[in-house]
């Protein structure tokens, strides 16, 4: 099972039809944003997938947004955090912001899988039975280029795409 994992899109339209259009291609169905999409607006071009967002600090309009990706069906929901089981593992994701909430659930050791967004950088690392997993940034504060990223949950691959800024 590939899923896709993003985060971070603050309204840059072109970089996340970009990063869309690379997801249908591949065949993900399921798609993990960890937060700061801003717009809600832009919830109707995760149409076709089951979406698990993760609200961020710049998301104000927390009960639009949730509403909206309900709308999506296929399962999709929204809300300040995720724990949960897909492909057979166990996944924490939330955006990042509250201070130790990664942390502590890398450590919990309940996890195969964090993800989490918020500091605009990719990030791959494992912790003990736990593996991290930052996808970048698709708009926002420029760290570095604009990525996100799609993960085998059988295998452990870990693909980056790198997206040109066009915001």
């Amino acid at each position: 099972m590939n899923i896709g994992i993003l985060s971070d899109t603050h309204n840059q339209l072109s970089n996340l039809i970009s990063c869309i259009t690379t997801l249908e291609d591949r065949h993900v169905q399921t798609v993990i944003h960890c937060g700061d999409l801003v717009d809600e607006d832009l919830i109707q071009y995760f149409m076709g997938f089951q979406l698990i967002y993760l609200f961020g600090n710049t998301d104000m309009n927390t009960s639009t947004i949730q509403k909206r990706v309900q709308h999506l069906g296929n399962g999709s929901q929204a809300g300040y955090h995720f724990e949960g089981v897909l492909g057979g593992k166990r996944i924490f994701a939330a955006h990042g912001d509250v201070e130790g909430q990664i942390s502590q659930a890398a450590q919990s050791k309940l996890y195969d899988y964090v993800f989490y967004g918020h500091t605009h950088r990719f990030k791959d690392e494992s912790r003990s039975k736990t593996r991290l997993i930052n996808p970048g940034a698709l708009g926002g504060i420029r760290r570095e280029s604009c990525s996100f990223c799609i993960l085998n949950l059988e295998t452990g691959a870990l693909e980056r795409f790198e997206v040109p800024d066009k915001g």
